[in-house]
């Protein structure tokens, strides 16, 4: 079983494992896998390519359009999900890449479902690994060959900072629960600072309220 490394850490394991392999001479083939595309994945995945470079394995590593996988995000239905998982293991399927980067938490869901621990899995912008039940505990996987980024206690500290800084008497949180597995909005976490500090939350789902999860949908609901 894995131990689960800082995100800091997700490039150098991933050279370590490519490093140990037989093929050594030849350029290593990376699968990409997301479900819905979004600025942070980019943001994420271009630092990867950055760090690559500064370590002088630009040439050693592809990442081939063919498996550069992109779903479109269509909620959370069984048919949806079923699709979602059925495209993520095609991508687990194929004997020509030597490693997957995932990002983002229905990503990594749909493809740990299908995952029999082959290929050395690499899992980015996860919300809560450990809520959503991806790994155990912050000290172990659970899975052999899969590696996923993870802050204890991030957004319990998040409120707990802005909170500091700002000395809020209520917070107000906006969120869409057009996922069932979406847990983005942390609204425990929230819940049990505000108790700790002794603020008041509000919650708004916007979903409830037919509006977009976007700035103009929250421009309403304000």
């Amino acid at each position: 079983m894995n131990k689960i490394f800082g995100a800091t850490w997700i490039i150098t394991v991933l050279l370590s494992v490519l490093a140990m392999s037989s093929a050594i001479a030849a350029n290593f083939r990376i699968g990409y896998f997301e479900i819905g595309h979004n600025e942070r994945y980019e943001a994420v995945f271009q630092a990867f390519l950055k760090t690559l470079k500064d370590r002088g394995w630009e040439n050693k590593l592809e990442f081939p359009s063919e498996v550069h996988i992109s779903v479109k995000d269509t909620g959370d239905t069984p048919e949806a999900i079923a699709e979602q998982n059925g495209k993520a293991k095609e991508l687990l399927d194929r004997t020509d890449i030597d490693a997957i980067i995932v990002m983002g938490t229905f990503g990594t869901d749909a493809i740990l479902s299908g995952y029999d621990g082959r290929l050395p899995i690499f899992a980015e912008v996860v919300t809560d690994a450990i809520k959503e039940g991806f790994v155990p505990n912050e000290n172990d996987s659970g899975k052999d060959n899969f590696t996923v980024s993870i802050a204890p206690d991030r957004y319990k500290n998040m409120f707990r900072i802005f909170h500091e800084e700002v000395s809020f008497k209520t917070l107000g949180i906006m969120y869409s629960k057009t996922h069932e597995r979406n847990k983005e909005s942390n609204t425990d976490d929230a819940e049990m600072i505000a108790q700790e500090r002794d603020f008041i939350t509000i919650s708004y789902d916007l979903s409830e309220h037919q509006l977009e999860d976007n700035t103009a949908g929250c421009l309403e609901g304000l």
